[in-house]
């Protein structure tokens, strides 16, 4: 036993030997020489694919955007005038969108809770300071566009700090 156990001069012992594994620090012959090549052949199929798929797109590859787009209210982009007055010692804000085509109605909210709901066009109407809660140190309010259905057309945000005085 002794005679199978025992390292030959080169340090290898006879088990490892047998195996036919490497010395420490030796690599494998076979394994070097493709694995010089490996990192700049996988590249090339890449390029190829990106080329091809390219220049002949199939259809899961293509994007539609025109179908996804086409007898939505995806045109629906009003933009939403607020102006700030003082009415008894209290501030005031006044707002209104640009459009109401498509809009069914607005809430006002602000902290989470609705403040207002205005369901007659033009969509104009009043919110007060009091009304308002205080987010990260400013009164805060949201506007929300809803059209029939109730989905959600248009979100603006404002704080009281950053609307005009009129």
């Amino acid at each position: 036993m002794d005679a199978v156990r025992r390292a030959e001069p080169g340090g290898r012992d006879a088990e490892t030997l047998h195996r036919g594994l490497p010395r420490e620090g030796e690599r494998l012959q076979g394994v070097g020489r493709f694995g010089r090549r490996l990192p700049t052949a996988g590249p090339a199929p890449f390029l190829v694919a990106v080329v091809v798929l390219g220049t002949a797109p199939t259809g899961p590859v293509v994007f539609d955007f025109q179908s996804s787009l086409a007898g939505t209210s995806a045109d629906i982009d009003p933009d939403l005038l607020c102006t700030k007055s003082t009415d008894g010692g209290e501030a005031v804000v006044h707002c209104h969108p640009t459009e109401s085509e498509g809009i069914d109605h607005v809430v006002v909210m602000s902290g989470g809770e609705p403040v207002t709901v205005d369901r007659d066009p033009p969509f104009d109407f009043d919110v007060r300071e009091g009304q308002l809660t205080t987010v990260t140190g400013q009164k805060q309010f949201q506007v929300v566009l809803e059209d029939a259905d109730g989905n959600t057309v248009r979100r603006y945000t404002r704080t009281l700090s950053m609307v005009p005085e009129s």
